[in-house]
């Protein structure tokens, strides 16, 4: 695994139902860019550490 440097902001939609493993049921999907927000103006989901 790679990690990279968040460089863009995004909205997107999903579907709040994980299935046992903890994933998403449903597809992410992207909304719109948001040229609005930097990234310094949001917080990350989590870190991986594997």
């Amino acid at each position: 695994m790679q990690l990279i440097e968040p460089s863009v902001v995004v909205a997107v939609s999903v579907d709040n139902a994980p299935d046992a493993g903890g994933r998403w049921r449903h597809p992410v999907r992207l909304e719109r860019v948001r040229p609005d927000l930097d990234v310094s103006d949001v917080q990350l989901f989590r870190t991986r550490t594997d």
